[in-house]
């Protein structure tokens, strides 16, 4: 049961969100909003009010970066459009407020919204993610009759349910869509990820020597089962996430970052941004994250040694390999034999959790070809139950917890948005302004993706990479065809015609 410290920080959360936006720009204040919230901020506490989604850690930093960056953005126009209005009213003649207008220049946080392919698609899959939802209810109107009780039908109201906790998760996606736009701000968020990670390495190394305690001893409860981070002899640490594998995943996020800056840097804080990595790698191997180390371990070498072709090269065959996983896992053709004997050479008791994760995915899999389009929906209706009403059935992957709950619809929209960006890329590699920095954060976006087919693990910080990967690839596509110079020129002249109503002009 977490305690009052819980709850005041998960209500203060706003208010410390507001600092960031008092001292930083817009990008860094939303970057460290999101990132800081899904670190420190407690599991247990959410407050479940009705038609609204619960407030917790995911909601509450997704919600105030969105508000507050809205918040300073218009604020900023107004005060900029009542200066410029100002300084017009001394010019003598409309001409010369057209030459005034010509020679500003927008934010990059305040550029028009625009009309373009990356913006149709993301609209598409938006749209396939929500109307699945609609599908999911009207194929699951009967109720599931076991031995000892009655799993519910679906309503509409478990549709729209449905519906706000996916847009509740796609906070972060969207924010990072329209905020994070530019290089600087992708710099910027690889930063935070490493100092964060560095942060985080500190407290999980008391835990490696005290036991995982620190949400015991701060917010009053333990966020997961207690054995599961027992590891050879010694502990597994979690700080203040939901589970191990988690942390151990956000190390590995630090680590790529950082030699993904350290590759971009200039020679004089090269050796800084290794010796980071060189740490936080020491703090994973430590933390006993057998996936984070070996996802760390392959794609170091593509981050610090591979050309930025080589990168997106990469970068797509992981982001397809996610995305064809299931359709090769229900075919037959993924050797899982052959992948448990070699994690049995690793370690033996890893090797037994593995293959039992994957005797799961199959049953859960099969039970999920019922209704492969729509799914099951909730109330656990797409777990697998014995002959006597008990549950048989374990869902650690996200990949065969989304096709489970809404079908392969919501796992084409849900995994279209997060695997398409690396795709785009390769598309576009000879008209987009492709560099380190973005095919370096395609390689980090789809180690994150790797994750998703083991474990359960769609957090912000992904979400918050995939949209950021995604605005930059529409701006540099604009810019490279020549489209945002004529766009932004259209732009200036509508507000010259809308001043040009409000100021008199002087004879």
């Amino acid at each position: 049961m977490p305690n009052i410290i819980a709850y005041i920080m998960l209500f203060f959360w706003p208010m410390i969100s507001w600092g960031f936006f008092r001292a930083f720009e817009i990008p860094k204040a939303v970057i460290l909003t999101i990132v800081l919230g899904y670190l420190f901020l407690p599991v247990a506490p959410a407050i479940d009010m009705p038609l609204l989604p619960p407030l917790d850690k995911t909601f509450v930093p997704s919600l105030t970066a969105l508000v507050f960056a809205w918040l300073r953005s218009s604020h900023q126009t107004t005060t900029d459009d009542i200066s410029s209005r100002r300084a017009a009213s001394i010019s003598t003649t409309s001409a010369q407020l057209r030459a005034d207008i010509a020679t500003t220049t927008l934010e990059p946080w305040r550029k028009p919204r625009r009309k373009s392919r990356t913006n149709l698609m993301i609209t598409l899959l938006c749209g396939l993610i929500f109307w699945g939802c609609w599908l999911t209810y009207s194929a699951n109107t009967t109720p599931i009759d076991l031995p000892d009780e009655t799993l519910p039908a679906l309503r509409p109201y478990d549709a729209a349910s449905m519906a706000l906790s996916i847009a509740v998760q796609l906070l972060a996606f969207w924010v990072a869509r329209a905020y994070l736009r530019t290089r600087e701000a992708q710099t910027t968020l690889l930063r935070v990820f490493v100092f964060s990670a560095l942060a985080y390495s500190c407290l999980a190394l008391i835990e490696l020597r005290l036991s995982p305690q620190l949400n015991n001893w701060i917010y009053g409860f333990f966020p997961h089962e207690w054995r599961q981070h027992l590891r050879n002899g010694g502990y597994r640490p979690i700080v203040f996430l939901s589970h191990g594998l988690r942390l151990g995943m956000f190390l590995t996020l630090g680590i790529l970052s950082a030699a993904l800056l350290a590759r971009v840097s200039e020679k004089r804080i090269r050796t800084g941004w290794l010796a980071a990595c060189l740490w936080l790698l020491i703090v994973l191997f430590l933390s006993k994250n057998l996936g984070a180390v070996l996802i760390s371990m392959i794609l170091l070498p593509v981050i610090l040694f591979f050309s930025a072709r080589m990168q997106i090269w990469v970068a797509v065959a992981i982001s397809l390999l996610v995305l064809l996983y299931p359709i090769g896992r229900g075919a037959g053709y993924i050797p899982v034999e052959r992948m448990v004997a070699a994690m049995e050479a690793l370690s033996p008791e890893r090797a037994s959790s593995f293959s039992y994760r994957l005797d799961n995915e199959a049953i859960l899999l099969e039970k999920a070809n019922l209704k492969p389009l729509t799914g099951w929906g909730g109330y656990n209706r797409s777990r697998v139950f014995d002959e006597w009403g008990n549950d048989i059935s374990t869902v650690d992957g996200q990949w065969i917890l989304i096709i489970g709950t809404y079908g392969w619809i919501g796992f084409i929209g849900q995994f279209g948005l997060l695997c398409f960006p690396a795709l785009l890329i390769w598309r576009m590699r000879k008209r987009l302004e492709v560099d380190l920095i973005l095919t370096g954060s395609a390689v980090l976006l789809a180690g994150n993706l790797v994750d998703l087919i083991p474990n359960s693990s769609s957090v912000p910080p992904l979400w918050l990479m995939a949209g950021a990967l995604w605005s930059q690839i529409d701006d540099r596509r604009v810019a490279f065809s020549g489209e945002a110079a004529l766009r932004q020129e259209t732009r200036r002249a509508e507000v010259a015609v809308r001043r040009k109503k409000i100021v008199p002009r002087r004879t």
